[in-house]
């Protein structure tokens, strides 16, 4: 090849100038000297010869050796100038489809999203509808339970009135041992009335009825079963009430007695939630009388109020310091159980901001009203 002809014509040419220098640089040894000049001249013309040629043939070869590294320069930067226009349309073609395949990737994304938004939307918007009318039939509801509940307290009301009138005749005692009665009720009852209260025994009680109460007979630590009397007229039954009241520390073998009305069960727990506050007004030393059929009068300095419960009653002596120790109720207020009905129907978003809007708009105007007898009415004057 070109380059191993190249390397050969470059060792032939350096060998001959070192042998060449050698005969120069060598110095005469015989007496020969022209024979040998005369020879030496000889060669050095055959040798400048041989030179010119070796240097022409040098000049050729490396010549053509340059031009041979020039022609595989120019192929190399061809196939590499090929190489990168493949390796770069490759990659515009990989990035093209990795771009498609991405895009579509996205699109089918957005879709579903889409779809599932939609899907969330309408299933919003049903919900909402649902919301608006289970509202509306709420507050339909609430009507009328409201009106049920004013029924049921009205048809409540007139049932204990009914059940207080039947018991109008009736009158209770509370602290008879159990057993001291005996087998015969209304004989004891009568002849303890008369014998223990003043004024009565002239008078024919007229007793229809006379028992323990319907409960189960407690021990004997326990307080004993109240005694229930039925009078034929209310009027004997008043007199039997007021001489046991006029009378005082009542006992009967070693034993507190009380007499009282014959109170309906729902009237009576009513009036029992009073008991902590007579406690409070009897320490103060403070008259008061408990009303049919459970309220509270008290006769204070300032006046006569009276509560219709025990909630109220607490609450306003505690602020009033007639029993600032006294327990504030917890229980049932004297409000109607209707009126507690907190169903409402809710207005949407924009209702309320509609409604910010107005009032904000009403407090500017307002803000701009003629208040007449102002410092601008002075003014202009």
């Amino acid at each position: 090849s070109s380059d191993t002809k190249y390397h050969y014509n470059m060792a032939e040419g350096e060998k001959h100038m070192k042998m060449r220098g050698k005969s120069i640089l060598k110095p005469e040894k015989d007496g020969k000297a022209d024979e040998d000049g005369e020879r030496r001249g000889q060669t050095n013309e055959r040798d400048q010869d041989g030179d010119a040629k070796t240097s022409s043939q040098i000049t050729a070869a490396i010549q053509e050796s340059i031009s041979a590294i020039h022609s595989q320069i120019s192929a190399l930067r061809s196939d590499l100038k090929d190489d990168m226009t493949d390796f770069r349309q490759k990659i515009r073609e990989d990035i093209r489809n990795d771009l498609t395949e991405f895009k579509e990737e996205i699109n089918r994304k957005m879709s579903e999203v889409t779809k599932t938004q939609q899907s969330t939307s309408e299933r919003v918007n049903e919900m909402e509808k649902r919301i608006a009318d289970l509202e509306e039939w709420a507050v339909d509801v609430r009507d009328a339970v409201g009106n049920t509940l004013k029924v049921q307290e009205n048809l409540q009301a007139k049932l204990s009135d009914l059940e207080g009138r039947s018991r109008r005749n009736n009158l209770r005692i509370y602290g008879i041992p159990e057993g001291c009665e005996g087998s015969n009720v209304m004989e004891f009852v009568a002849e303890f009335i008369k014998s223990e209260l003043n004024g009565l025994q002239d008078i024919d009680l007229q007793i229809q009825k006379a028992h323990r109460a319907l409960v189960p007979k407690p021990s004997q630590e326990v307080q004993p079963r109240s005694l229930v009397i039925c009078f034929l007229e209310y009027r004997i039954k008043e007199m039997v009430l007021r001489a046991a009241w006029n009378k005082k520390d009542f006992r009967y073998q070693g034993r507190r007695i009380f007499f009282d009305h014959d109170y309906a069960t729902e009237i009576l727990q009513r009036r029992r939630e009073y008991a902590e506050i007579k406690r409070a007004l009897k320490a103060k030393q403070i008259r008061f009388q408990t009303p049919y059929p459970a309220k509270l009068k008290v006769f204070l300095d300032s006046g006569i109020k009276v509560y219709n419960s025990a909630t109220e009653a607490s609450r306003d002596l505690r602020k009033e310091g007639i029993a600032p120790d006294l327990i504030e109720r917890s229980g049932q207020s004297s409000r109607p159980l209707w009126q507690s009905l907190r169903w409402e129907k809710e207005t949407s978003a924009r209702s309320k901001c509609q409604q910010n809007r107005q009032s904000q708009i009403r407090e500017k105007l307002r803000s701009y009203q003629h208040i007449p007898g102002s410092k601008n009415d002075s003014v202009t004057s």
